[in-house]
């Protein structure tokens, strides 16, 4: 199932496009803080994790390394004429699992933050969750302004959870979204995989349903991908674990789709729905191609048109936290392509006055051959200046988006 994996824009920069200056010119108002402990690795997981948790010395010394990350990055920007930096509207502290640390230690990493560069007054303050024992009280974590927990749900049903090598039960899950409602969390994300191995439409209705019942505020349903490297992979690759066929994976898509939206939920982004007032505004910055600040092993930042990728090994991030691995220079082009190929995914698409704003009337006029090939087949819909996916064309969103890679030739005089 084409769900949730995003094209790969263009990452060399294009021969002198009209495009004007890429939105990164901006300072960033979003910061993600990896945490990358976990107390097992998932078999579908590629991420930078570590399950070296129960070393305290090792997640102090994380934590110290953060911080160092932070300090330089923050006070060591680009110089003016580029604006100072905003307040930051929203910070994910995502992993792994960030409930590897305790409150005091995270407490440490948004002190650090904050000094440098403040926290809008409501900002959003999330914190990716198992459901598992965390090393401290939830009440703790909300005590130190973390206001919305996002928890890895993946399934309600044993069987699958158990394939996936995750720890918990469907019982687990129901105890921590108790816990965090009386710990005073009133934002909270639950997410669910589809396409598993073995999953039937009978399994994941039970699952959608056992989801409704536990009233989430927010939902990400993501489409089960086979990475390279991953022991998922290896156990496709032999036969061992046989997952959906295409077809099943895409009406089960629709299926949690069209079930959660008669729950109250609304569809907002391909592989996320929420109630009116909860969509996820740091995802969301995201797919508006908004800057933001990344930090720690495997963390990407975009800002002042550069990307910097730090290494996914925890200790070679350790040696020097301060040192990415790659810098990459953000392109006009480049940067048109990351706006149309991430907007495209919310449900309210993007804006071609906006875009013609910050990249200029021109480009978007020598996209219009492009687009209307699209409006002609249903691929996208156009209402007025607004553009958006075609429902039917969700299922198969990477094959149009990725019509929007290697826009220079397109675009270019």
């Amino acid at each position: 199932m084409a769900l949730p994996a995003l094209p790969t824009p263009s990452t060399t920069a294009s021969s002198a496009p009209t495009a004007t200056a890429p939105t990164t010119t901006l300072g960033p108002a979003m910061a993600y803080i990896h945490c990358p402990f976990c107390l097992s690795q998932c078999i579908y997981c590629d991420f930078a994790v570590d399950t070296r948790h129960g070393h305290s010395a090792l997640l102090d010394a994380t934590v110290e390394a953060l911080c160092q990350e932070m300090t330089h990055c923050l006070t060591h920007q680009p110089a003016s004429p580029l604006p100072p930096l905003p307040p930051l509207s929203s910070v994910f502290l995502g992993g792994g699992t960030p409930s590897r640390f305790s409150a005091r230690q995270l407490q440490r990493l948004l002190d650090t933050l904050t000094r440098h560069q403040p926290l809008a007054p409501d900002a959003e303050i999330t914190m990716e969750l198992n459901p598992e024992r965390p090393a401290s009280p939830l009440a703790d974590y909300r005590a130190i302004g973390i206001n919305r927990l996002s928890i890895g749900v993946q399934s309600m049903q044993p069987n699958e959870l158990k394939r996936l090598s995750r720890l918990h039960g469907p019982d687990d899950v129901r105890q921590t979204v108790a816990e965090a409602r009386a710990s005073g969390f009133d934002n909270l994300a639950l997410d669910v995989m589809v396409g598993l191995p073995d999953q039937t439409p009978a399994s994941w209705q039970a699952t959608l349903e056992a989801l409704v019942a536990l009233a989430p505020d927010h939902v990400s349903m993501y489409g089960l991908q086979v990475e390279p490297g991953t022991k998922l992979a290896s156990l496709v690759d032999t036969g061992r674990f046989t997952l959906p066929d295409e077809d099943t994976a895409v009406s089960m898509y629709w299926q949690g789709i069209d079930f959660l939206e008669a729950s109250g939920l609304v569809q907002y982004e391909i592989s996320n729905l929420a109630r009116p007032g909860f969509a996820s505004r740091h995802n969301t910055g995201y797919w508006q191609n908004q800057p933001f600040w990344g930090f720690g092993p495997g963390a990407h930042s975009s800002a002042y048109q550069m990307r910097r990728a730090n290494p996914k090994s925890l200790d070679t991030y350790l040696a020097n936290p301060t040192q990415p691995e790659t810098v990459h220079h953000i392109s006009p082009v480049e940067d048109l392509e990351n706006a149309l190929i991430f907007g495209l995914r919310q449900r309210a698409g993007v804006n071609l006055d906006t875009l013609a704003q910050i990249h200029g009337p021109d480009v978007i006029d020598r996209l219009q051959p492009l687009i209307e090939g699209h409006l002609s087949t249903g691929a996208l819909e156009q209402d007025g200046t607004q553009l958006r996916l075609g429902r039917a064309y969700i299922p198969v969103s990477n094959s149009i988006l990725d019509t929007f890679i290697g826009l220079g030739p397109v675009i270019r005089p």
